[in-house]
């Protein structure tokens, strides 16, 4: 699973972060390494983290909430499938492979500006580059014809598609 969090201002995180433009005062800035250690040590803590909307949520709740001036967090999740690599036929405790192209996609925006208390949440979750192939049992017949048709009905082919799709989920 590659994670991505993204602040507005200076870091992932929006909020009161205008001294560190203005005044070169970087007091206020949530460092990119602690929001990459936070991600790396959340993900070894969650029993969320192969669900990617859960802990996209979760760790943009963890970021508003541990900061006092940080009002908003938005989080991007990639999760990628991951096969074993088979050593001897068994499968390896720490070697793996890629397994397909298509990759589970997930944006979070926490939103505290109302107040710690009053957190709302919109997540957009999806799929994208899901190949599909169906090698025989697909026919394509019956469709409309006009002058300009030249396809053939055809019982039984081959049949290709990708696949793309994406919800949102508002939570108040």
């Amino acid at each position: 699973m590659a994670r991505s969090s993204r602040v507005h201002g200076p870091s992932l995180l929006e909020g009161d972060l205008d001294t560190s433009y203005t005044q070169a005062d970087n007091s206020v800035v949530v460092a990119t390494d602690s929001i990459k250690n936070t991600v790396y040590i959340k993900a070894k803590e969650s029993k969320n983290v192969l669900q990617p909307e859960s802990f996209a949520l979760e760790l943009g709740v963890h970021f508003v909430k541990t900061y006092a001036h940080i009002t908003k967090a938005h989080i991007d999740i990639t999760q990628f499938r991951w096969t074993r690599i088979s050593v001897d036929n068994t499968p390896h405790t720490h070697s793996f492979t890629r397994d397909g192209d298509d990759k589970r996609i997930v944006t979070a925006e926490v939103d505290a500006t109302a107040g710690k208390d009053k957190i709302s949440a919109k997540v957009s979750g999806g799929i994208k580059d899901l190949l599909v192939l169906k090698s025989t049992g697909s026919a394509f017949e019956g469709f409309v014809r006009d002058e300009y048709t030249t396809l053939k009905d055809v019982s039984d082919r081959i049949f290709s598609t990708a696949v793309e799709c994406q919800y949102d989920i508002v939570i108040p």
